[in-house]
């Protein structure tokens, strides 16, 4: 006959799409797993053949892992949609979907992605739960559970403990200024990230598991000595997501610490002119009141107490003066002057500054 001969078919009739039933078990469309921070607007990409077949109106759902898609509908499933959909010069096809902002993954956990194919739904349109039939893979939200806030005293060695979805003891902290936020990647590609300063080496690793119930974990991170009191943000990068290497990575905002402490700094006062018997140093006061201010020969095994700093020479090794100002200092910088016994400092040694304030 007439449509016994291969030529013959030559029309094109329109496209076919081939969905399995739902709830039955087939091949998903990546290997691994799609990986996302948590606190954060989640977005993952597909390429190759399945993003050369998407839709503008096509869209995917995560439901948790051991739910069956299309079987059991969740209308308070993440939802995510089509942001970009191109194929760079000399690439392959690429879509990126990503949740809607103000809908950050507050919820930790392992989940699997179901897509709906918007022109097998009933208006071309995705709003039925139901019909995000197709398994095409894993998706794990990593990170910290909700957002905490810790106090250390300063001067103290201050730890705090982050619980979350797969944490480890590769993750790492960034402590940033209080009024900036977190990293972000900027358009450029580098890190937009503002580290705060005076809080020893950051970020901070040396990670420590403390508890651990299955997938679910607890991290907690040694910050050290805090040597300035103020508020400061943590930013979390979680291994499993970035490596740490890059600041970029530290986009988690896990909460906040509060050092408490009179002091944010204590320095020596740039462009002084030198003098053999005295150091001027800046306060840099939180809490008005009396400052009094000593210098030693070497750093100090704890923090002195504020009548230690009064009575340098009497009670800490090493000292080489001090001074307590006449009046109570206001809140922001101070100058003090400390008289000094250079004969005592070791040869080739520097000096430190310590200061204390009490209310």
């Amino acid at each position: 006959g007439l449509c016994d001969d291969p030529p013959a078919f030559g029309q094109p009739a329109g496209l076919l799409r081939i969905q399995p039933v739902a709830g039955s078990q087939s091949a998903p469309y990546w290997t691994g797993t799609k990986l996302c921070n948590a606190l954060q607007v989640c977005s993952f990409s597909i390429s190759g053949v399945l993003a050369t077949q998407i839709d503008r109106a096509d869209s995917f759902i995560a439901i948790p892992d051991g739910r069956t898609c299309g079987m059991q509908v969740d209308s308070n499933a993440p939802l995510f949609t089509l942001k970009t959909h191109k194929q760079p010069p000399a690439h392959e096809w690429e879509a990126i979907f990503e949740q809607s902002h103000g809908a950050e993954a507050h919820q930790v956990g392992d989940y699997r992605v179901c897509y709906c194919i918007a022109s097998l739904a009933p208006g071309a349109q995705c709003q039925d739960r139901r019909w995000f039939r197709q398994d095409v893979g894993a998706l794990s939200i990593v990170g910290a559970r909700l957002a905490r806030q810790w106090s250390c005293a300063q001067g103290s060695d201050c730890t705090i403990h982050v619980p979350g979805w797969r944490l480890s003891a590769d993750d790492q902290v960034l402590l940033v200024k209080h009024n900036t936020a977190c990293a972000y990647r900027g358009w450029w590609g580098g890190a937009v990230v503002d580290p705060a300063d005076d809080v020893g080496p950051n970020p901070k690793g040396d990670a420590l598991l403390t508890r651990v119930s299955g997938l679910m974990t607890e991290v907690a991170f040694p910050l050290g000595r805090m040597f300035a009191a103020g508020r400061f943000r943590i930013c979390l990068c979680a291994a499993a997501v970035g490596n740490c290497l890059d600041l970029a990575d530290f986009v988690q905002e896990v909460g906040e610490l509060s050092v408490d402490g009179p002091l944010s700094k204590v320095q020596e006062m740039p462009n002084q002119p030198p003098a053999g018997s005295v150091v001027s140093l800046v306060a840099h006061v939180t809490k008005p009141g009396r400052v009094a201010c000593a210098v030693v020969a070497g750093p100090l095994p704890r923090p002195p107490m504020h009548i230690e700093v009064t009575h340098c020479r009497l009670r800490i090794t090493g000292c080489l003066g001090a001074t307590e100002l006449s009046e109570p200092a206001p809140r922001g910088a101070s100058l003090v002057h400390v008289l000094v016994d250079r004969l005592k400092l070791p040869h080739g040694g520097t000096s430190n500054g310590t200061g204390d304030a009490s209310g």
